[in-house]
């Protein structure tokens, strides 16, 4: 058997995927990413999100033989090879797009940049015929279809290694430990499919990948009251999350004396399947399986299923702390995916055949934003205030500090876009705004170069409107929000003394390494006398990645510190993961006096 491959990208991923011609989906890729924390696909229904999930669950077996490296040699060098796929699958026709005769398409472009001084796997396509239980597989690196002919194959124990012959030299094409790696995580998620309420605990077989009947019970038992420590730390912290959400005194879980059923014991009271109601039954099962399985990633369809608008939040992230990586939903609840979700893809019907899958972003206009998705939906998740903050990515750094001062369940976070929006001729859009809301706030950046500063005139300009409209604004007295984590914060996320935390007004970009990567080297001292050491623009950045008992996800439950974010995503700018692990290591004594100041300016004590 080959040796686990070690992760290319530790504790982080970022995966982009294409799909053509799979289900409803026409020739047309459509594309999404596969990325650490919560991500939602919202769309009416049969508009194809929930296939989106299943085509994860559907070609597990694909997956798994991706998830060995010798398996992965054979399918990339050799005629095409079949597959089984799961057994919910009555008719293996089904999972082809019947508006044309051509085959499945799956793309998995990896965001890597080198392995090992080798070039890196770069998109891994997967051909199904039209047709048949098969499958192939194409490897590219630099857009270049890797060649299995002429080329030479060694094993160094972690990793297979793919080389040619050039002139009298050897040189690496790739490695396929990175696939293994993948093929490992696509093969590991936990499908928890609709109608969850049909589902009986103490039923026969499984339900996709919802276990159930005797084994369910006998897992948990084991999970319980086994010999590791671990697994009975994981059982009684299981059982606390449902205590807490659900606002119990006491609650535990324990098998029936003939291990057919479960009794639930609730504030000293016992009660049998029957008589609890489906929506605490959703959580049993769902967080009793993922707890038992350790999946990489959680793919639930309508979590929002039988469970009231404010539990629906916790139930999702907290069903993302049981996951490595985090939590795939469909839904079609928008306020929901806007309220807890990382990325959140719109899916939609395109012309009379096809689909599209597309990033869903706000608009400029962010009073028509707030009417689209009816500021209702968010006041019945719990949330009762808007927050006005810099830009997109300084929207993943507020939630931490709303989670500080508990209040990640009342506020909505919108991005104003930045100079688009912060300036004099912001009126009339904060005045719709405040015509949504009653409870608005703004927090905006200085952008001051020294202590004393005045601040420019776009900035002042968006403070007097805020102020005509009496939504209370505070602009930062340092540059950015960065500029406000402490050395000690940053240094306990990332567990090492080499790092440091910004000056007042040291920008970002001035952060760039000099000499070796992770090397500190002396520069200038700064006015409060701290060394400015040039360092890895990471020393800043989303400080959890080695980590995985310190994770983070987005808005309320999901700030508890359980889901990882990646360092490498292409996508997100560093300025959106540079701080992210080191607030979530802080408490409200890590941070800047005048920081804290600003969040009673803003609220956040009230």
């Amino acid at each position: 058997m080959t040796p686990r491959p070690v992760l290319s990208y530790p504790c982080a991923m970022d995966v982009e995927v294409t799909v053509s011609n799979y289900r409803c989906f026409s020739d047309a890729p459509v594309r999404f990413a596969l990325r650490t924390g919560l991500q939602a696909f919202v769309g009416v229904n049969n508009s194809g999100k929930s296939s989106l999930l299943r085509l994860f669950y559907e070609l597990r077996d694909i997956f798994a033989a991706l998830s060995d490296q010798n398996r992965v040699l054979h399918a990339l060098s050799n005629p095409p090879r079949p597959f089984n796929l799961m057994p919910q699958v009555k008719d293996p026709s089904e999972i082809f797009y019947d508006r044309n005769d051509r085959d499945i398409v799956l793309g998995f472009e990896m965001m890597l940049t080198t392995v090992a001084n080798a070039a890196a796997p770069g998109r891994l396509e997967i051909v199904i015929p039209r047709g048949t239980r098969n499958w192939s597989a194409g490897l590219y690196v630099n857009r270049a279809l890797v060649p299995t002919a002429n080329v030479h194959v060694r094993n160094d124990g972690v990793n297979i290694v793919v080389s040619r012959q050039v002139g009298n030299v050897d040189v690496e094409v790739v490695r396929l430990a990175p696939l293994a790696e993948l093929g490992d995580a696509l093969r590991r998620m936990l499908y928890l499919g609709p109608f969850r309420n049909a589902v009986n605990i103490g039923g026969s077989g499984d339900y996709y990948d919802i276990q159930i009947g005797q084994p369910f019970i006998t897992n948990w038992k084991t999970l319980k009251t086994g010999y590791e420590k671990k697994q009975s730390e994981a059982a009684y912290k299981l059982q606390d999350d449902i205590r807490r959400i659900f606002g119990f005194e006491s609650f535990d879980i324990n098998a029936s004396d003939d291990g057919q059923n479960l009794q639930l014991m609730v504030d000293g009271k016992t009660y049998k399947q029957s008589e609890i109601g489906s929506g605490l039954i959703q959580f049993v099962l769902a967080l009793v399986n993922a707890a038992t399985k350790h999946p990489s990633f959680i793919l639930i369809d309508e979590p929002e299923l039988n469970l009231h608008p404010s539990l629906q939040v916790d139930f999702l992230t907290t069903l993302a702390s049981y996951a490595e990586h985090g939590v795939l939903f469909a839904t079609h609840n928008l306020g929901l995916a806007r309220a807890v979700s990382d990325r959140v893809y719109s899916v939609r019907k395109a012309g009379r055949d096809g689909r599209e899958v597309r990033d869903f972003t706000g608009t400029d206009a962010l009073a028509e934003f707030l009417g689209e998705l009816g500021f209702n939906a968010y006041q019945d998740l719990g949330f009762e205030t808007v927050l006005l903050v810099e830009g997109p990515t300084d929207v993943t750094c507020v939630q931490q500090l709303l989670r500080l001062y508990h209040k990640e369940h009342n506020v909505v976070l919108l991005p104003l876009g930045g100079s688009s929006m912060i300036n004099a001729s912001c009126e009339l859009q904060l005045g719709e705004i405040a015509r949504v809301s009653q409870k608005v706030y703004a927090l905006i950046d200085s952008e001051r170069a020294h202590a004393g500063e005045s601040v420019g005139v776009d900035r002042r300009g968006f403070a007097d409107a805020c102020s005509k409209l009496k939504i209370p604004c505070h602009i930062l007295e340092r540059r950015a929000i960065e500029n406000y984590l402490t050395e000690r914060a940053i240094r306990a996320a990332k567990n090492s003394d080499k790092y440091r935390g910004l000056g007042p007004h040291e920008v970002l970009k001035a952060a760039n390494p000099v000499g070796q990567r992770g090397k500190l080297e002396d520069s200038k001292v700064d006015d409060e006398g701290r060394s400015e050491r040039h360092r890895p623009r990471q020393v800043l950045g989303a400080t959890v990645d080695r980590c995985p008992q310190v994770r983070v996800r987005s808005l309320d439950a999901t700030l508890s510190g359980e889901s990882m974010v990646p360092l490498t995503s292409r996508s997100r700018s560093p300025r959106s993961r540079q701080f992210r692990g080191a607030v979530t290591m802080a408490s409200p004594s890590h941070l800047a006096p005048e920081l804290t100041d600003g969040a009673s300016c803003i609220g956040l004590h009230q």
